[in-house]
């Protein structure tokens, strides 16, 4: 298994976008990165900029782990990888001030490192941060020129999403150029819990990719739930009455893309949401045999889909039956 083949069950989306850039060769400039787990996203980008500059892997979607830029990358310590953030590569005009912006120093100084010739692939991450006391674990290392930062003693830090009121005017204005006319050997990425909280001057630039929230066995997280309940809603509509084609753009429009998740995926939150709000109400025979006869039909097309039957197929003819 490769390094990227590591998330194919976990974030299946990304995974499958990235494995064919990657063995094309023609990976985008810019990714917007969007989801509710920002330290697996930018772990994520961390591996990435692994496959990218590892110099002993055959594999493209791969990295060996023991190498020089693999074994900086795994302390991100290495100089082509990035972390832009409030709190993170800070120009020497802002080292001791308070910052509550990414700064206009900070943006110049990036471009300016840019603009070296360099035989590594940069990779830059923006994203947000924060910092908190050393009790709170991170499950993320923090950029090694952020630990080696005097004053660090009894802190932590924290990743956090990115937000409109993140970059300044003058700042996003000195990045947009470049995120236009980039170098070739750059990749910028951007983490943010949803691209409407970030400048559409910036999205438009990038290539926006969803990731998937946790699937835990013994529950829906509450923004799953909201979402579910809101898809189900449109299953209430008599058979006879239903449009099974436009119940399939509310589902790829209101679950697949906003959870980052695959139709098969989609399908088990959708018997989980039911298990738990069965489980919730009082026993009734017939509000029992409905649910049973949901949970087979689910399972049914879960089993189709993964016998490689077109999923949009499959579900289109779910919605029909239900």
């Amino acid at each position: 298994m490769t390094l990227l083949d590591s998330y194919q069950t976990t974030q299946p989306i990304p995974w499958q976008l990235f494995r064919a850039g990657l063995q094309a060769g023609c990976l985008s400039h810019a990714y917007l990165f969007q989801g509710q787990d920002l330290s697996k996203m930018y772990q994520f980008a961390l591996d990435l900029a692994k496959i990218l500059n590892c110099q002993a892997s055959p594999e493209p979607t791969d990295a060996c782990g023991q190498c020089r830029n693999c074994l900086w990358i795994q302390d991100n310590a290495h100089p082509a990888v990035m972390t832009v953030s409030r709190l993170t590569w800070l120009s020497p005009e802002d080292t001791g001030k308070k910052r509550t912006r990414i700064t206009t120093h900070q943006i110049r100084d990036l471009l300016a490192q840019l603009s070296h010739r360099s035989e590594a692939r940069r990779v830059v991450i923006f994203t947000d941060s924060e910092e908190r006391g050393p009790q709170e674990a991170v499950s993320v290392l923090p950029p090694f020129e952020w630990r080696q930062a005097p004053g660090q003693d009894g802190k932590s830090l924290h990743l956090l999403p990115l937000s409109r009121s993140v970059f300044s005017r003058e700042s996003v204005n000195r990045l947009l150029k470049t995120l236009e006319e980039p170098n070739p050997n750059t990749l910028f990425i951007f983490l943010t819990d949803t691209a409407e909280n970030v400048l559409d001057t910036v999205v438009s630039r990038c290539q926006v990719i969803s990731f998937a929230h946790p699937l835990k066995e013994e529950g829906v997280l509450p923004a799953q739930e909201s979402l579910l309940t809101g898809f189900l809603e449109a299953l209430r509509v008599p058979a006879s009455r239903r449009d099974p084609y436009q119940i399939q753009e509310l589902f790829e429009s209101q679950v697949l893309e906003p959870l980052g998740v695959t139709p098969e995926q989609a399908l088990l939150l959708i018997q989980q949401y039911l298990r738990q709000r069965h489980v919730q109400k009082p026993p009734d025979l017939k509000s029992f045999r409905v649910y049973a006869r949901w949970q087979k039909q689910l399972s049914q097309t879960r089993r189709m889909i993964m016998d490689a039957v077109r999923p949009d197929l499959a579900t289109v003819a779910l919605w029909q039956w239900l």
